[in-house]
Order: C-alpha cells, then structure tokens, then sequence
C-alpha cells in the first residue's frame, strides 16, 4: 500500500526543519573476513498466496504494508509473520558484542553535522580545520569512508578495496576511495582555505551528501559481512541507529529519516531487527544454514534504506526551492553530489609507489537506486540536474512526485 504523506511530509520538513557468492570483505571492526554466500542476494520471492500482516499505522495516521515475507515485530511480536521465534521479537536490538566502535563514527558524523554541529549553518574556515580532525581520528569515520564498498554492485575477486588494482577493477563497487572520499577530503581542503571562490557551506553540503550517501550504503554492507562475522550485525544496526537503543530515538541517518517520517524510520528498524533475528536463527557464521532468511531481511533492508534516502532527497529539494542565497547553493551543492552525474577524476594509488588511477566518469551515485524503480524517475532526475546551471533549472516539483510513485511506504 502506497503512503501519500510522501510529498506532504518532505514539504513540511522544510518548516519543521551473486547465485553462489565468495567474497573477501572488509567488516567495519575488523580486517577482512571471508564470506561464503550459498544463495544469491536479494533472492527470496514471497509465494503468491504468501498472507501479508495488517497494516501498521504511525502517529499521523498513515500506513505502510509490509510485504508478504516481512518480519514484522510490531505486529503482535511477530507472531502474525512467518518468521520463527527469535531474540528480536521483543522489538529490541539485541547486541552481539557489548561494545560497537561504529557507534563512534556516527557520533563523528553528528558532531560535524547534527544543529550545532561543526560544519552547520555558516561554518569559519577554522570549524573546517576541526571538522577535519574529529573526520580523520584513527580507526574513526574516515578510515571507513576511504573503504567502503557497494555491495548493490557486483563484488571483485578479491573485493578489498584497500588494494589499487580492486580499485580500477572495479571503481563502482570501491565507492570510498573512488567516489565518497575524494569529495570529502575536497569538501576540507576547500574550507580550511577559505572556500576557493564559494560559500564555506556549499563546501560543508558536499562533505554531508557523501557522507551521508556513507551512511545509507553501509548497513546493507555490513548485513553481509555479517554472514561470517557476526559483530558486523551490530555495525549495520549502529550504522542506521548511532547505537541508540530507543526507536524514538537515533543518531545520524535515523535522526534525519525520523525527523521526516517515523514510519518509514520503523520500517527500518523492523528491517535491522530481521537482520538480527536471522543471526539469532542462524548463529554459526561461514557455514550458515538460513541463508534465505538473510536475503529476505537483507532486502527488506534495501527496500526500508531506499525509501529513507528517497525522503532525504526530496527533502532537500523542496529546502532548495523555498530558500535563497548561499543556503540555496548550498542545498544544491548537497543534491548534485548524490544525483548528479560524476565526472571522471584521478585518484592516488593505497599501494606503496602505485601509479594514480584513473576513475572514469559514472552515472550518480543515486541512479541505481532511482533505475531500479523507475527509469523515467532516473531519466528525469539526470537530466533536470545535470542540465542545471542554478537551482531554480530544476523542476522539484516534478522529481518529488516521481520520488513519491517509486519509493512508497512499504
């Protein structure tokens, strides 16, 4: 079932504010961990006549339908799905380990960019400078943002791309290194020079949209190396939530979704308690047993992250359209880094005396998001952004309805 809160809800947000697969990841707490994927991601199909939960309703009234084959401990503590009994059923994220150092990164990320944070508003060139710091503490933020890959693109082997030629191998699925870091280390560099002929906050929106594009893309990568190394469960959790145990309440992309919508901010939890009621059910890593569950919690987590960046997206636009200045810039600053195409760039090499890599130039970062649901939403996004010279080129109007089609509450 269709929300139409979508539209209505970004607007006010404005005022209120493979088959068998191996691969060698890299888990957020550790080195690399060897995956061994039995079944294909993202496989499982509900049957036809599979019986769907009722309807949860939020605050204002609006429902979202899970689909036939959702895990759904809201309903009933899950006793009306098909899931075994399992420790999520309460509703609670249990830990795997006591301790999360993505917690840490997220709080990174909200101290340069929460109200009052570092970088928000009109940031000095000295606020970039400290923002740097708190980006680049060992074993912080950055050091996860230079490695990050996508694993809703076909992974390498190897797929480290801590290594030069996995990189120029395969430059989509390296997002970090190719994409998300370079724009931030740009992002600093720019600010703590005094902007090179722009606004310090058009600097400060680019830093934030490939941040948070780290932010959307890093629980569904940490769902799968979670395959072999359970704590990466916690990290895909910590990665939506900050660490926070309360659903009223988050950190970083759970503080951004919720502010726009609670119910689609649920339906993400729903969908990173499934992937921990999995773990539960299938607690032996590497040769785990329940792999179909996995891939059913794991695209309910696609299917709940989608729609929050979706709300992000439109957010923004509609902020754009309704304000002027170097606010204005700076919102669109924040949208062509996500929906614009990229330009090709050169890329030192990780590897000790490597020559630089050439990346070469790629749809958005969004258009494989987009295109899977829509291709006239992806056509359109591409050309109203790419063939704006200003904010007011774009048609928002156009995109959000669109977004709004292809990206339902569900």
């Amino acid at each position: 079932m269709q929300s139409s809160r979508f539209k209505t809800r970004t607007t006010f947000g404005i005022a209120a504010l493979g088959g068998a697969l191996s691969l060698l990841g890299c888990g957020d707490d550790d080195g690399a961990t060897e995956v061994d994927a039995s079944a294909p991601i993202d496989a499982w199909t509900a049957p036809v006549d599979a019986p769907s939960d009722a309807p949860m309703a939020d605050a204002g009234g609006e429902t979202c339908a899970p689909f036939p084959g959702d895990y759904t401990p809201r309903v009933d503590m899950s006793s009306t799905d098909e899931w075994p009994p399992c420790v999520s059923d309460v509703g609670t994220y249990a830990r795997i380990e006591p301790t999360i150092s993505t917690i840490a990164r997220v709080e990174a990320y909200d101290t340069i960019f929460a109200p009052g944070g570092l970088l928000v508003g009109e940031p000095s060139a000295t606020a970039f400078t400290d923002a740097r710091t708190v980006y680049e503490t060992s074993e912080g933020l950055g050091s996860r943002v230079i490695r990050r890959t996508d694993e809703h693109v076909t992974a390498p082997d190897p797929n480290d791309c801590r290594m030069g030629s996995v990189i120029e191998a395969a430059p989509e699925y390296c997002v970090g290194p190719t994409q998300l870091a370079p724009i931030v280390r740009e992002g600093f560099a720019a600010g703590m020079t005094g902007g090179a002929g722009e606004p310090l906050r058009v600097h400060a929106a680019r830093i934030d949209a490939a941040l948070t594009w780290f932010l959307y893309i890093s629980p569904y990568k940490e769902s799968l190396t979670c395959t072999s190394t359970a704590r990466d469960c916690d990290s895909a959790w910590a990665y939506y939530t900050g660490g926070v145990e309360a659903r009223s309440g988050g950190l970083g992309m759970a503080r951004l979704v919720r502010e726009l919508d609670v119910e689609t901010h649920d339906r993400i939890w729903d969908a990173l308690l499934a992937v921990r009621c999995w773990r539960d059910l299938d607690p032996e890593p590497v040769s785990s047993e329940r792999l179909d569950l996995r891939d059913r919690a794991r695209t309910q987590l696609d299917r709940a992250m989608d729609r929050g960046m979706a709300l992000l997206i439109a957010d923004r636009l509609r902020r754009m359209e309704a304000s002027s200045g170097d606010e204005q810039l700076a919102h669109f600053a924040w949208g062509r880094v996500i929906l614009g195409s990229i330009a090709q760039r050169t890329i030192p090499s990780p590897d000790p005396g490597g020559s630089d890599i050439v990346v070469p130039a790629r749809e958005s970062l969004a258009d494989r998001m987009l295109r899977a649901r829509s291709t006239e939403l992806a056509d359109l996004v591409a050309s109203e952004i790419d063939g704006a010279s200003a904010p007011a080129d774009v048609d928002v109007d156009a995109i959000v309805e669109l977004l709004e089609s292809a990206f339902p509450c569900a």
